[in-house]
């Protein structure tokens, strides 16, 4: 046995590991520009403070520093060639978390997975004598294998390198390269080489900023000129430190050039209309080497799953499909385009070595007209200003309606604020019950046959007799829209219709009074709610409502509908009282009008939840910056709008706005919105009068309030992994479920197969791994594949052993303590599960069958045979039917999961039909 080490031996340890992690530090100064290194810095940072300031510290935290790991990762970094990324996060389908590429280097055709563990070790796991569930060498090298072929670089598949700290076993470094792994040993202080990789790419897909590009004036001799643009004089002036066109020849040399018909009659457009005559010269010579092909019609596999929104134009998705399908590079400067395509998890590379060409393409023929249109313009502007010296100026409503009042003080606070708490207060109160009979109605129209339903039902059946024509194009029309969409035109409704009324002259003396908030006016506050939907000028309304629907759809996402609104009414009488409170402050009254306090908090509360999105300004699409950068710069200019006394906003309200945002996502939809369901049970008491009815709401409600996880298109369907909170387990269930084609065409319903998984199995094994979803949507077919047991119910040794507890519910009711109030899979299938599908998704309820393998084949036998007619169809493979007599089920059924109830059930004969 080792003897253990004095306080000075370990201090000493202590100073060998920090001064290791300070000179890290150092060489990753050189090395800021490749993505992640500081990351990386931070985590070496935390290495080295917990080791200087751990007072306990003992010689097994020195030992299993993380230090190693990081020396080897920055000496390999230091020494490879052209590096891009650190720690990059790619999605694995066979895993759950993003497998992580510890280096990234050759211009992303080199991956390289550092392995710092003791060669024994790795060995003992490949051979099975590791620990349970941990996965081996060869287990990572299957993943990322697996992920580099599905983020191929220039049409190739990435190498993998698995770089090794101790030599490896020879049986096992012939089996890792035998599947295509390069293992390479190395140690701190020697070189790492990766092997050359060639370009043999022969064929360019050239798009519009490539083309225009190209024939400019700006990149063809012009870049000598001075521009009165700040932007035009930069672009001329990186054109002469770098110029393009000698970059594009080199380029193209010895390469075959072609591009899309979209590219070609696009780039044609715009130089027919603002070109010069040398720029169409050049056009038609570049047009003689270019290859224009037909558009495709067929979108890539490796695109399909790419959303069109934001930066990602039809446009210019499809001249990037055309590059993938004709397997060409894309010779481009469209970052935008990559930056919204790589936020979807799909990797495109672009041109290698290339600068942004697009802010290079302006003729300087155009640069002349505009500078010339300018002069005119100023020209005009100066007559009529002229020409309005003798005329008083028009009166605005607000000029010749001044609100009543005129009195401020601290006093007339006091009902703002109790304003203010029960407007907030009634706002989600009400969005509750709203959600409430959303989720009642929908589970009504789910239940066939039942009397309770009485008018509801012919009322609805007569409305959609009644729903033709033109009602039903529009019923189809919204029931297409997105979700943000939905709740965004009702409100964008209202703030037009107030907008016109301010154009009414009879209506403006109201209009002043009760949507305009003023603290020193007579009516105080109701207009602190009104004002939210006003707008008096045209470009106000445009840039608040464009601002909303920009940020609805991902707040809803985030949100939900119901929360949206009560977050969105609730924060413009919170912006409101922010603006009485700073204008009764400072003593400076005046009218405020607008939603811009109700949108800072959306704004404010997307960008946090999303701080890394890119978001640009409209007409200046050149110009990106993250959310989280936004919000912090937008908060600032109000916080100095305030300090300085800016009157160009109602600064107060927005900041009152935004912090309400924030206040709302940190503790509001965490704390607050989630006890929602007091007011739900009330609500209940009051809505119905049949005691049964009011319970089944309530089950049904918990039940139906799904959450989705993810969803991704497959095969012409969706397959989504929903979460919700069980009533039978008493937690939060998952399952996945595959809607073929036909179950989102609203025509008819369709069968539905519940597929139950074997031990330690998740709802996501069968997903992954069957391949059933291309059989299921030839036949039109819902998939449901629930997880296998309750989990993280704080049930003591419920995570102890692999087929016992979580993973290994064996889909009966347990009856013992403390088991029976959670593991209730039987019930959760036959009654929960099935009812929560029913009512959410367009599936059959007379057409379903279970089947299951293993454990799941003992579930599916167990739910068919003890419902008889509850499934039309009842298969199983492998299946554990007699699982006391089976070692996987033994521990389960002698333990105290069932205990007396099913061994007795199974020893007297009663098969796998526990009694």
């Amino acid at each position: 046995m080792s003897q253990e080490r004095s306080p000075e031996e370990l201090a000493h340890l202590v100073n060998e590991k920090v001064t290791v992690g300070i000179a890290l530090l150092q060489k990753l100064v050189s090395l800021r520009h490749v993505d992640g290194v500081q990351r990386l810095e931070k985590k070496i940072n935390q290495e080295i403070n917990f080791l200087r300031t751990n007072s306990t510290i003992i010689e097994n935290h020195i030992l299993c520093s993380n230090m190693i790991h990081f020396e080897v990762v920055v000496a390999v970094l230091a020494t490879c060639r052209a590096p891009k990324h650190i720690d990059l996060p790619l999605s694995c389908p066979s895993r759950r978390s993003p497998l992580r590429v510890d280096i990234v280097c050759d211009d992303g055709v080199s991956w390289i997975k550092i392995i710092a563990r003791k060669s024994q070790s790795i060995k003992d796991a490949v051979c099975g004598r590791g620990k349970f569930g941990s996965k081996t060498i060869l287990d990572h090298a299957e993943e990322f294998l697996e992920v580099a072929s599905q983020n191929p670089i220039n049409f190739h598949t990435p190498k993998v390198y698995f770089v090794c700290l101790n030599a490896l076993d020879d049986n096992l470094l012939a089996e890792l390269e035998e599947i295509g792994i390069i293992v390479k040993n190395f140690s701190p202080g020697s070189e790492f080489q990766t092997e050359a990789s060639k370009d043999t790419h022969s064929v360019l897909n050239l798009d519009i900023t490539t083309l225009l590009s190209y024939v400019s004036s700006l990149t063809n001799g012009s870049c000598d000129w001075e521009f009165p643009e700040p932007i035009l004089t930069e672009q001329a002036r990186s054109e002469q430190k770098n110029p393009v066109k000698i970059v594009l020849e080199d380029v193209f040399q010895g390469k075959r050039l072609i591009c899309c018909k979209t590219a070609e009659k696009s780039f044609r457009e715009i130089v027919s209309l603002l070109g010069g005559p040398e720029e169409k010269k050049r056009t038609e010579e570049l047009m003689q080497r270019v290859e224009v092909m037909p558009d495709i019609t067929e979108i890539p596999e490796r695109l399909r799953i790419v959303q069109i929104r934001g930066k990602i134009k039809p446009r210019s998705f499809q001249i990037f499909a055309f590059g993938i399908f004709h397997g060409a590079l894309t010779v481009t400067s469209n970052e935008g385009f990559l930056r919204a395509v790589k936020t979807q998890e799909v990797l495109l590379r672009q041109n290698p070595g290339q600068q942004p060409l697009l802010h290079r393409s302006t003729p300087s023929r155009i640069n002349w007209q505009s500078r010339q249109f300018k002069n005119e313009s100023r020209g005009g502007s100066e007559r009529l200003r002229g020409s309005q010296q003798s005329l008083a100026p028009t009166p605005t409503p607000f000029d010749k309606f001044s609100s009543d009042g005129g009195h401020m003080s601290p006093q007339r606070l006091w009902k703002p604020l109790v304003f203010t708490l029960a407007v907030s207060t009634g706002s989600f109160v009400s969005v509750t019950i709203w959600e409430y009979e959303r989720v009642r109605a929908r589970i009504l129209r789910s239940v066939k046959g039942s009397a309770a339903l009485g008018w509801f039902k012919s009322k609805a059946q007569g409305t959609q007799k009644r729903a033709t024509g033109w009602r039903l194009e529009v019923e189809n029309w919204w029931r297409n829209l997105p979700e943000g969409d939905k709740v965004f035109i009702p409100i964008c409704a209202m703030n037009l219709l107030v907008f016109g009324l301010w154009r009414v002259p009879r209506l403006q003396p109201m209009m002043v009074k009760y949507f305009c908030s003023n603290p020193a006016a007579r009516a105080i506050c109701w207009p602190m709610f009104l004002s939210t939907f006003s707008h008096y000028s045209l470009f106000h309304i445009f840039a608040n409502m464009y601002v909303l629907r920009s940020f609805s759809g991902a707040a809803i996402h985030a949100l939900g509908r119901e929360q949206f609104v009560g977050l969105y009414l609730s924060a413009g009488v919170v912006s409101s009282l922010a603006s009485y409170i700073y204008k009764t402050g400072v003593r400076q009254a005046g009218l405020s009008l607008g939603a811009s306090g109700a949108i800072m908090a959306i704004l404010a509360f997307v960008c946090t939840q999303f701080p890394d999105t890119q978001l640009s300004i409209i007409f200046l699409p050149m110009f990106t910056f993250s959310a989280g950068t936004a919000i912090k710069c937008i908060m600032g200019l109000d916080m100095a709008g305030l300090v300085m006394g800016w009157k160009i906003f109602d600064h107060a309200a927005h900041l009152g706005g935004a912090l309400f945002g924030l206040f709302w996502y940190y503790y509001g939809s965490l704390r607050i919105w989630p006890r929602r369901e007091v007011i739900l049970r009330e609500y209940h008491k009051i809505r119905e009068e049949r005691k049964k009815f009011i319970k089944t709401i309530i089950n049904d409600f918990q039940m139906t309030a799904l959450k989705l996880v993810s969803s991704n298109r497959i095969f012409g369907g969706d397959q989504r992994v929903y979460s919700h909170e069980s009533k039978e387990l008493q937690c939060e269930m998952k399952f996945s479920i595959f809607l073929p084609p036909q179950a989102s065409e609203g025509n008819s319903k369709v069968p539905v197969l519940f597929w139950l998984s074997g031990l330690s199995c998740t709802e996501a094994n069968f997903v992954q791994k069957a391949g059933a979803q291309k059989y299921a949507a030839e036949l039109g077919m819902v998939i449901v594949c629930p997880d296998t047991s309750p989990r993280n119910v704080n049930i003591p040794g419920e995570d102890d052993s692999w087929d016992f507890g979580s993973g290994a519910g064996f889909y009966v009711d347990a009856t013992e303590e403390p088991w029976k109030r959670n593991y209730r899979m039987f019930s959760y299938v036959t009654k929960e599960l099935i009812a929560l599908v029913e009512g959410n998704f367009s599936v059959d309820p007379e057409r379903k069958g279970v089947f299951g393998h293993s454990m799941g084949g003992h579930g599916a036998l167990i739910c068919a045979l003890k419902n008889p007619g509850l499934f039309k169809s009842v298969s199983t493979f492998s299946a554990i039917s007699n699982p006391v007599n089976c070692p996987w089920g033994e521990k389960a059924f002698t333990g105290e999961i069932a205990k007396k109830k099913f061994t007795e059930a199974y020893q007297h004969g009663n098969g796998c039909v526990p009694q």
